[in-house]
């Protein structure tokens, strides 16, 4: 068994190897390393995953089916991120690392949109339909053990944790950007109304106390590392979530960005990533 100063510092090097962030302030040093695993030599991979919902039957007499029965991981969007959560997990493995994958999935986005959109969910029925879902994403997830997966409704986390967040403007403003493309792509075709900018302040507001709420139950101080998934073309979208769940102030937030998609304009593309692009 290798030396714990020698691990720590080797995964802290495996980590920035799979790292596309330039300059990620969040990448734990070998200091930051040892502290996490000092004592049992163990780490928690967390993975928001966004389920497939059909936002089509939020505007019916069951608005509950939005959520999916069961999961179907052709159509997954961490379908495309297991081979690389699988290099990730081996790696860490390899320096005898025991880790644990923990899956969130992000089903909280009612609680911000659904009152300026006028939908009102039974909750026993969505619980229902989620207490199917969960365990059968676990079921297809290709890692044999140390998996285990929730949801932001099942923890029970709201936005109410937070309530007394004091939000820079300049974030808020950033939230209100985003939601309103969301909207516009998303959910303007289907409800076919305008907001208002209120609504949108409410929405951007609820979001973020959400999201440190999240923060503040999995990731700060508790050894866990995020691998981030939310972003789209640009490094300031990828950043955003991170930013968010980072604002509460609780204590260290630890995160990689290991799928920022290669044409993304300043990303880092490691020389381990090129290589493996040779060999195939």
């Amino acid at each position: 068994m290798f030396p714990l100063p020698v691990v720590a510092e080797n995964a802290t090097a495996v980590l920035e190897s799979f790292d596309r962030m330039p300059e990620n302030k969040w990448l734990p040093d070998a200091c930051a390393m040892r502290r996490m695993l000092k004592g049992r030599r163990r780490m928690t991979l967390v993975v928001v995953s966004c389920p497939p919902i059909n936002a089509k039957y939020l505007k019916t007499k069951q608005p509950e089916k939005f959520f999916p029965f069961e999961c179907n991981l052709k159509r997954e969007l961490i379908l495309q991120r297991l081979e690389m959560l699988g290099d990730i997990l081996s790696a860490l493995s390899q320096l005898g690392i025991t880790v644990d994958i923990f899956f969130l999935v992000g089903d909280g986005m009612l609680e911000y949109w659904g009152p300026v959109l006028d939908v009102v969910l039974d909750e026993g029925r969505v619980g229902e339909r989620r207490g199917f879902y969960l365990p059968s994403f676990e079921k297809q997830m290709p890692f044999y053990q140390g998996v285990s997966v929730s949801s932001v409704t099942e923890l029970g986390i709201t936005s109410s944790d937070t309530k007394n967040l004091d939000i820079p403007k300049e974030l808020l403003e950033k939230v209100i950007a985003s939601s309103k493309r969301t909207y516009e792509g998303f959910y303007k075709p289907i409800f076919n109304k305008d907001l208002t900018e209120e609504d949108f302040v409410k929405v951007a507001t609820v979001k973020i106390q959400q999201y440190v709420a999240i923060a503040e139950a999995l990731l700060k101080d508790s050894g866990a590392i995020l691998l981030a998934t939310g972003g789209s073309d640009t490094l300031d979208s990828w950043l955003l979530d991170v930013l968010l769940y980072d604002l509460g102030g609780y204590g260290n937030l630890y995160a990689i960005f290991p799928w920022i998609r290669p044409n993304v304009p300043g990303v880092i593309i490691r020389e381990k990533e090129k290589s493996d692009k040779r060999r195939r």
